[in-house]
């Protein structure tokens, strides 16, 4: 090969390399963080062994130079929000799939968490990843959502991200009597079982738990939930002292039974200044979980507009 071919295909080779020693740096990273994860779960609970695969991190490098950070909602795991995951790694973006702290096992492990402690993860997640990609796509359901709200909020500066997808973002709750109980409850006992609790309510926004029950805790941590209530109502008063230009897509249905629509419009749209407003009525379907095609007939749309959300910015 004459010596200019030889250089220009150094060249050409030379970012693919490079992409490829950074998603493996990536990796090696992920793993130990997982491997100090499940240490954590066995020091609060000794029977503990090992978290479900389906229920674990997931990182699927792609082709494109962006990556999406996706985080799951209370009592959740990574897998609830592969509907949304799938069709975007499809695309060619990298998708990293996480895991919040106390998740994936068991209510006793989840109630040891704070909501500091999920913050601080995120925040975590973002630097690692911010060392291998410019740019940062941040997709969230309830408190997944809560947190991506919290970091890019109290990060203006962080020319990494480069849009926010809201789905369902959790701030405050749908009823005041419904908080309420909830707080005393967790005072008085630490969990309750998800199918208890639809024998006694029917609850329709529990409804993706008892058709999926893998990819959920079998018992509602109670504590845990008093954390995320706490965390919602920290955003709700933090003050801003002017609109962040951050381009947020966010979703909301009138037949969501946890949020609480009005305060979660309203903080978004005082917070950013480029907002994408998609508002399900109640004819037109869709519970809490917008995203799972499992309880919501408009999985499908909500899938599709945040992959063209995160294409076009």
């Amino acid at each position: 090969m004459k010596p200019i071919l030889l250089f220009v295909a150094i060249l050409l080779a030379l970012p693919v390399s490079q992409a490829a020693s950074c998603n493996s740096r990536l990796q090696t990273q992920m793993n130990a963080d997982y491997q100090k994860l499940l240490q954590s779960y066995r020091k609060i609970d000794p029977q503990f062994q090992e978290i479900l695969e389906l229920n674990r991190p997931r990182w699927v490098p792609g082709t494109k130079r962006e990556v999406i950070f996706v985080a799951h909602g209370f009592m959740g795991s990574p897998d609830e929000m592969k509907w949304v995951a799938e069709p975007l790694h499809r695309q060619g973006f990298s998708v990293f799939m996480g895991l919040i702290p106390g998740y994936g096992a068991s209510s006793r492990i989840a109630n040891q968490s704070t909501y500091d402690h999920y913050r601080n993860w995120y925040r975590e997640q973002i630097q690692m990843l911010a060392q291998c990609y410019g740019k940062i796509h941040l997709v969230g359901f309830s408190t997944g959502a809560l947190l991506a709200f919290d970091y890019a909020s109290s990060h203006p500066e962080d020319s990494h991200i480069a849009s926010v997808n809201l789905i369902s973002p959790f701030f405050s709750s749908h009823s005041l009597w419904g908080s309420l109980l909830q707080k005393i409850a967790s005072k008085v006992i630490d969990q309750i079982s998800v199918a208890d609790l639809n024998a006694i309510s029917h609850f329709p926004d529990i409804q993706v738990m008892i058709k999926n029950p893998k990819a959920y805790l079998a018992d509602v941590p109670l504590r845990a939930a008093s954390q995320i209530v706490d965390g919602g109502e920290r955003n709700l008063n933090r003050k801003i002292s002017r609109k962040i230009s951050t381009p947020v897509l966010l979703f909301l249905s009138d037949r969501d039974q946890i949020v609480n629509q009005q305060e979660s419009e309203s903080l978004i749209r005082n917070t950013f200044s480029q907002i994408s407003f998609v508002h399900y009525t109640r004819s037109q379907g869709g519970p809490h979980h917008l995203m799972s095609p499992l309880v919501s007939s408009v999985a499908g749309d909500v899938a599709q507009k945040i992959t063209q959300f995160v294409k076009t910015h």
